[in-house]
């Protein structure tokens, strides 16, 4: 635990390098959720998400959407979708044999995602709304990974 903690009897440590992460997430359907996987704080081993059907993951309306974006300083950073990474900078995922569909952003970075995952092999339908298109939100395009990816030239892509 982290001693600055104010109350770090309570604290589970999640960080205990070798013994964290592996995970299998596979065969499920997510759907209706405004994220439908949140991996946050994956420091350690590498994770696995594999045939899942992954559908309908947004804010449910738009006065929903703008309820969320004005709670705190950080509600516009939460615009819902597939798959939101937190602080995912070491531990590499194997993302592959998955159908995605009407989501509305597919991968979400928020504070130090990084681009290093392994993302083959899967299906991307139609958002629920384009990016574009978003005017609750104020269009959260700098999380969009995706988006950054396609800007990365193919050679630097590899």
């Amino acid at each position: 635990s982290n001693p600055a903690d104010d109350m770090s009897w309570m604290v589970v440590p999640l960080s205990g390098f070798g013994k964290t992460g592996n995970h299998v997430v596979e065969c499920n359907r997510i759907h209706h959720n405004s994220v439908g996987i949140g991996f946050e704080s994956s420091w350690d081993l590498g994770s696995t998400v594999r045939y899942n059907l992954i559908y309908e993951n947004h804010h449910y309306s738009d006065a929903f959407a703008a309820e969320v974006k004005g709670k705190t300083s950080e509600g516009a950073n939460q615009p819902g979708g597939a798959m939101m990474f937190i602080d995912v900078m070491l531990s590499p995922l194997a993302i592959h044999n998955n159908t995605f569909w009407h989501n509305f952003l597919e991968f979400i970075g928020n504070w130090r995602a990084g681009y290093h995952h392994l993302v083959f092999n899967n299906i991307f339908g139609a958002p629920y709304r384009y990016l574009s298109n978003e005017t609750i939100m104020d269009g959260p395009t700098y999380m969009d990974i995706c988006r950054c990816l396609a800007k990365i030239p193919p050679r630097q892509r590899l």
